[in-house]
């Protein structure tokens, strides 16, 4: 969201930080993403739909 926000409306970011802050503090929200599982399949079922492949 932060990348998001920097390119967009970076001064919209700066109005965000104080309810981030409350949220990394009370562990509502990690500060680094956690990894997606069966990424493998989620990226063929992209590829099927894009390119019309098998189902």
């Amino acid at each position: 969201m932060l990348e998001y926000f920097l390119k967009t409306n970076p001064f919209a970011a700066l109005k965000m930080l104080p309810m981030a802050f409350n949220l990394l503090t009370h562990k509502r929200m990690p500060l680094l993403p956690k990894a997606v599982k069966g990424r493998h399949q989620l990226n063929q079922m992209f590829h099927n739909i894009t390119t019309g492949g098998s189902r």
